[in-house]
């Protein structure tokens, strides 16, 4: 997802690959994250390079798109999971993000974890404000530097990782905020 390419045609697929640096400080934030791990728009793989990297075996690649060879080649929102995903992590395309996170809320499995990179303002909106009343995050990581999505430029819209613990013992918990920084990965 990019707003880089404002007026001008979206790249094919909504296809936007993740930076890095994003994932590689939402690990830092969540510290140890549930196997098995689904990552529904996995593009060329680079938030599951980082989560490889950073020791996880038991990942699941969807995606769509034939062409970057994933696990599995299907459309996230109509496949039905063969198993039970204890972490769903990824950069929907953002013409999809709302359809995104209700499904990964519905087929994570019980006391698991969703995390997905949305721009800021998708917190914006009369027609979402019912959903949030009901499935406000536990966790907004909010990135200080705006993530280079397409060709090398930053966007015009600010980015954050949007997390839900699908448990009972959050069903009240109060949504955190933090403002998190590249300037994190140097220290």
């Amino acid at each position: 997802m990019s707003s880089t390419n404002r007026g001008r045609e979206r790249v094919l697929d909504d296809f936007y690959e993740t930076p890095y640096w994003t994932t590689q400080l939402l690990h830092n934030y969540l510290g140890y994250i549930d196997e098995p791990i689904l990552e529904p728009a996995v593009g060329k793989g680079k938030i599951v390079d980082v989560l490889k990297e950073n020791g996880y075996k038991n990942i699941t690649g969807l995606d769509l798109n034939s062409k970057f060879n994933p696990d599995i080649c299907e459309d996230y929102l109509s496949w039905v999971p063969d198993k039970e995903y204890k972490t769903i992590i990824t950069n929907p395309p953002y013409t999809f993000a709302a359809e995104y996170v209700h499904k990964c809320l519905e087929d994570v499995a019980e006391g698991g974890m969703v995390a997905l990179l949305l721009r800021l303002n998708f917190l914006e909106s009369k027609k979402r404000y019912p959903f949030w009343k009901e499935h406000m995050p536990s966790r907004i990581y909010v990135l200080a530097e705006r993530p280079k999505f397409y060709l090398g430029k930053t966007d015009s819209i600010a980015y954050a990782w949007y997390v839900w613990f699908k448990d009972a013992m959050y069903e009240n918990e109060e949504t955190t905020l933090t403002i998190i920084s590249k300037q994190d990965l140097e220290s």
